[in-house]
């Protein structure tokens, strides 16, 4: 039973911080640090889980 409670949390909580900013922010987003950082960062995400697959695969040898 426990791990549906901690599921359904996990669950809730992906789901509210990819939908709140969605709903709040109504209004382009000018400030440009800001702009620079959200563009940047599905490249820097994307670069750190490949990053992290190439160690795995490396120490498994």
């Amino acid at each position: 039973m426990k791990a549906y409670l901690y599921i359904g949390v996990m669950a809730l909580t992906t789901y509210l911080i990819r939908i709140l900013p969605l709903t709040l922010i109504k209004k382009p987003i000018t400030n440009q640090f800001i702009r620079s950082f959200l563009y940047y960062v599905p490249y820097v995400t994307l670069a750190v889980a490949w990053d992290f697959c190439l160690w795995r695969l490396y120490a498994a040898q």
